[in-house]
């Protein structure tokens, strides 16, 4: 890879600062103490792996604002420009603003690590000498470039494929079938699985609140259905009552139309009872008496009337009258003779 510029658009003490390294053979910045070569350094290493969440390049620029410039080259003659802001994530952006994603980088870096950067291409005074310390222990990366870079780097690099032929069998950036891609994976759709069967504390207080509100709404919804089934049961009632209201309406009118009525003594039932049967009992010998009535009716006016006859009623009454007398004084006689009463049948009227 090779860096043809380097954009310091605002970082640390730099606006729209560009370096440019697109002539071929060796480039040197140099400049007096405090002119930003160490400030340069960090923008390098911040293009290309990200902005330091503490980064102490914010003095002159704030956070929101940073911005670092590339372009780069790869030895096939695969060129990239892009920009790079401070955030946790989208922070690569194109030219023109729009967002990339970070494995766009992924050819260019060919997997060297931050450290591992830092450590190869950005020795400071304080690196040199904690790498002679680590040179004199026989330990550290460090010790180890300085090392190489003194006795020859051939004994180095094969080591180094070594471990980056056994590093690719544990993991390559694009793999799945490796044990770290494979673990990653199942550790993401885990850490997923967790994400959705999980609430923040923020969703949870959300949550609760809702639930308090649901219930207080739910409280007063069976308060309120309460108070309204006392009212059905009150409206069914009324409903049930008023046609028999209707009749007792109805029932005043037609006593009010009566008029004052007479109050019936306790015992009014029997004695009604008593004069009913009485009433049956008579319509049932008038039922017999009037056949025979209308027989003798019909006698009556066949016979013949002879008023000569009801002429002599006077006399006929007298006679019946003296009748009696006479019988009387038959029975007072105690032994009437027989001439005498031949006499007195031959002096009867016939």
């Amino acid at each position: 890879m090779k860096i043809k510029e380097l954009g310091l658009a605002a970082f640390g003490p730099f606006t729209d600062k560009k370096l440019s390294f697109d002539e071929a053979g060796l480039h040197i910045v140099y400049g007096p103490n405090e002119a930003g070569k160490s400030s340069a350094l960090r923008g390098l290493k911040a293009l290309l792996y990200g902005i330091d969440e503490r980064t102490q390049d914010n003095f002159l620029h704030a956070n929101k604002d940073l911005r670092i410039g590339g372009h780069l080259c790869t030895t096939d003659g695969h060129e990239f420009a892009f920009v790079r802001r401070k955030g946790r994530k989208n922070t690569l952006l194109s030219p023109e603003g729009e967002t990339l994603d970070k494995q766009v980088l992924a050819p260019f870096l060919q997997g060297v690590t931050p450290a591992l950067f830092e450590t190869l291409f950005g020795i400071d005074h304080q690196a040199l000498v904690q790498g002679g310390q680590e040179i004199l222990e026989q330990k550290g990366e460090v010790g180890q470039a300085l090392f190489s870079a003194a006795l020859g780097s051939q004994a180095l690099h094969a080591v180094l494929a070594a471990f980056d032929e056994e590093a690719d069998a544990l993991f390559l950036p694009r793999g799945s079938t490796q044990n770290i891609n494979s673990a990653l994976k199942s550790y993401a759709e885990l850490k997923k699985e967790i994400r959705e069967h999980s609430l923040s504390s923020r969703e949870w207080d959300e949550h609760r609140r809702a639930l308090g509100r649901t219930t207080k709404a739910l409280e007063k919804i069976r308060s309120d259905l309460a108070i309204d089934r006392r009212e059905v049961n009150r409206l069914q009632r009324i409903q049930r009552v008023l046609p028999k209201l209707a009749r007792r309406r109805e029932l005043l009118q037609e006593m009010k139309a009566m008029g004052e009525v007479t109050l019936l003594p306790e015992d009014f039932t029997a004695r009604r009872q008593k004069a009913m049967n009485a009433l049956d009992r008579a319509q049932a010998i008038l039922g017999k008496a009037v056949p025979r009535l209308e027989g003798l009716q019909q006698q009556l006016e066949a016979l013949s009337i002879n008023h000569e006859l009801l002429d002599q009623a006077e006399s006929i009454e007298d006679l019946h009258t003296r009748l009696g007398s006479y019988r009387k004084a038959q029975q007072d006689r105690p032994h009437p003779l027989p001439a005498m009463e031949s006499e007195a049948k031959a002096g009867r009227p016939q």
